[in-house]
């Protein structure tokens, strides 16, 4: 090898190795250069928590009260962001999320129309974030030097104070909140607490709920937009404000009357014997309570009222409640007059029930050491929960639920025994009752209401014909008289007993029935005057047709019951009975 052979070697590696130098410090420089970078990023955030950390330090040390949120802006104001503004990135779903920069662009046009600004990142990346404007972007970044303009209407002490929001603690109408006492700023989300009185919702209106407490009619907010009906107990914060929360409903107001009772004992057509007995035991032990007193007749227990379904019970449980007001006046009805439909009362799980007819009991004691009157307990379809014991399965909830009535009925003492409701148990199957029930004693009086006849049938259809438009005056007797013996006609045939006895329509009407056929009648007229635009009255085509439509009613309806009556009267043996189905005449 040659001597400028060797001398060119050595250049090439001497050159080689100054490159190589020089590309190291290169590449450290610029690791240099981001790490710096990284620092300042570090130092920036660091900083913006060090001021958070002493705004809330100092915030948390002055004394603390209790707000609710009335409204919140959850929205950032675009008139509070400029050029040069610091920010950080609080979107955890951004690559950017926890960076620091300043926003940068056209100061005109800084926030464009999907609701973002540009932002220089420290590391000297660009990207647009958005600042949660109303109906467009997300927000994404939060400013760092000052207020982005949320705000809230804070309920403190009474007051409406318009603060500063806090987006972090994700809050909303109606939230409770933790505010400093002195310029009412929120501190912190408080826990979830319901203090103040209770209201009963009287009326939903547009300017807020109208609530009544004590006695008295107010308005109050509905923060949290609560779903709220009319009778709802809600509970309204100390400063009858704003409502707090829905309460469960009220127990002792269940099963009483809502609106005061409109049917007296003149509305009940027919039925005068048991009417009658009704009134001597309701209302002749207060009216005559010396004479009462002087021959020592103690005051009925409590009575049966059974019979066809439709016949009068319910009505004459809704005419006792009337007498009750008539004698004591309207404020004794919440809690004097109580009325069951017993199968409400059942309940899946064992003591409920029994709990149930505790407290109708107990609701019913605490109303005569109040009034000093005896309130009226009624139950309807009584057979659903004080059936015979020991006839179903072993399980079956009535034999836990007749001894607990049967000791209430009773009483530990004699006091409880004379502070006990008057009971009444309303049923179409009186033998569907335990007899324990329904002995001496108890409820000992028993009134089984049969079906109207020809002439009592008169007595109900007069007041369903009181008022109503006829086509000629002075027909309303006339018309009575032609529509009863249409619907008793033998020609209305509906079985054939035994070959030999004819069951018509007759032998299963009842007040409801009577009813229905003059609804029907004014229907009938009704549809006839919109067709000519006349008002011509009901006629007697019309009451007939309601006939018809009733007979062809029935005839599609099995009358296990009505039969039963049938074979009654007529000292057959239900089950020795050859019925045979028949419609139209005999």
């Amino acid at each position: 090898m040659s001597n400028t052979e060797e001398l060119n070697g050595t250049n090439v590696e001497t050159h080689i190795e100054r490159e190589v130098q020089r590309r190291v410090s290169v590449f450290r420089g610029q690791q240099v250069s981001e790490v710096q970078e990284l620092r300042q990023i570090i130092d920036a955030c660091r900083q913006d928590l060090i001021r958070q950390n002493a705004l809330i330090s100092k915030m948390t040390s002055d004394p603390l009260s209790f707000g609710t949120l009335i409204r919140v802006n959850t929205h950032t104001a675009k008139e509070c962001f400029s050029l040069n503004d610091q920010v950080i990135v609080t979107d955890p779903q951004s690559v950017y999320y926890q960076k620091a920069g300043v926003i940068i662009g056209d100061p005109s046009n800084l926030i464009d129309e999907q609701g973002t600004v540009l932002v220089k990142l420290l590391d000297q990346s660009e990207a647009r974030f958005g600042i949660g404007l109303e109906g467009k972007a997300r927000a994404q970044i939060n400013l760092t030097d000052k207020s982005d303009g949320t705000s809230a209407i804070v309920n403190a002490d009474g007051k409406f104070w318009e603060v500063r929001g806090v987006p972090n603690l994700n809050l909303k109408s109606g939230d409770f909140v933790k505010i400093r006492a002195d310029n009412k700023a929120i501190v912190a989300k408080a826990d979830d607490i319901a203090v103040g009185p209770i209201a009963s919702v009287s009326a939903i209106t547009d300017y807020g709920v109208e609530v009544k407490f004590r006695s008295e009619n107010i308005i109050v907010t509905n923060p949290k937009e609560i779903s709220l009906e009319e009778g709802d107990r809600v509970s309204i914060d100390t400063n009858l404000n704003l409502i707090v929360k829905k309460l469960p409903e009220d127990n002792s107001k269940r099963y009483s009357l809502v609106t005061e009772p409109t049917c007296s004992w003149d509305d009940i057509g027919g039925l005068e014997d048991i009417k009658q007995e009704l009134k001597d035991a309701i209302e002749l032990p207060m009216q005559k309570s010396d004479i009462f007193e002087y021959y020592k007749v103690k005051p009925m227990r409590g009575g049966l009222l059974c019979g066809p379904p439709g016949c009068g019970k319910t009505m004459l449980a809704r005419a006792c409640a009337s007498s009750l007001a008539s004698m004591h006046g309207k404020e004794v009805l919440p809690t004097g007059f109580i009325f069951v439909k017993a199968p409400e009362i059942l309940n899946m799980y064992v003591g409920n029930t029994e709990a149930e007819v505790r407290n109708l009991f107990a609701r019913s004691r605490k109303h005569y050491r109040k009034f000093g009157s005896k309130a009226l307990l009624v139950f309807d379809e009584a057979e659903a929960i004080l059936g015979p014991r020991g006839v179903r399965r072993s399980s079956d909830i009535t034999d836990t639920v007749v001894p607990m009535f049967l000791g209430e009925m009773d009483g530990v003492d004699e006091q409880q025994t004379i502070e006990n409701p008057i009971v009444l148990l309303l049923t179409n199957r009186p033998e569907s009752l335990d007899q324990a029930v329904i002995r001496h004693r108890r409820i000992n009086r028993h009134w089984k209401i049969g079906r109207p006849n020809e002439f009592t049938a008169s007595n109900i259809m007069k007041l369903y014909f009181h008022n109503i438009p006829l086509d000629k005056e002075d027909a309303s007797e006339q018309y009575m008289m032609i529509t009863l013996a249409d619907l008793f006609s033998k020609q209305r045939l509906l079985y054939r007993v035994n070959n030999e006895h004819d069951f018509t329509l007759g032998d299963c009407v009842n007040g409801a029935m009577i009813e229905e056929i003059v609804e029907m009648a004014k229907m009938s007229a009704l549809h006839r005057d919109l067709k000519h635009s006349t008002k011509t009255g009901i006629n007697l085509n019309d009451l007939r047709q309601a006939v018809e439509k009733i007979h062809r009613q029935q005839a599609s309806v099995y009358h296990e019951l009505d039969l039963k009556d049938f074979a009654e009267k007529l000292k057959i043996e239900p089950t020795s009975m050859q019925i045979q189905r028949r419609f139209g005449s005999a």
